[in-house]
């Protein structure tokens, strides 16, 4: 399995918005589900900070996820845009394989 993790922080009054983008059946999680090897999205709010939330995606692997940027690179770069209006930060955390054995 591979698990990609994300840091945000939402711009002052578009919490909701952000949410609704990127929770498990958000706009990144239903393009997402158009990608072989796709499991799911999870959304998760700081305890001790209203304004930080990360994401994780977990694919199969990092080759599934890696032929999915590939294939639908363009349509990807269009809901980042679209989606940006909504965060003041977003930063890539760290992209982990996960071996089950």
């Amino acid at each position: 399995m591979y698990v990609i993790i994300w840091e945000f922080q939402p711009k002052r009054g578009c919490e909701k918005e952000f949410q609704a983008a990127y929770c498990a059946d958000g706009v990144w999680s239903q393009f997402f589900r158009l990608g072989k090897g796709f499991i799911r999205t999870e959304l998760f709010r700081d305890t001790n900070s209203e304004a930080r939330f990360i994401t994780m995606d977990y694919w199969l692997s990092q080759e599934t996820y890696e032929a999915f940027r590939q294939q639908h690179g363009s349509q990807y770069q269009v809901i980042d845009k679209q989606c940006e209006s909504l965060t003041v930060r977003e930063t890539h955390i760290a992209s982990f394989t996960i071996n089950s054995k």
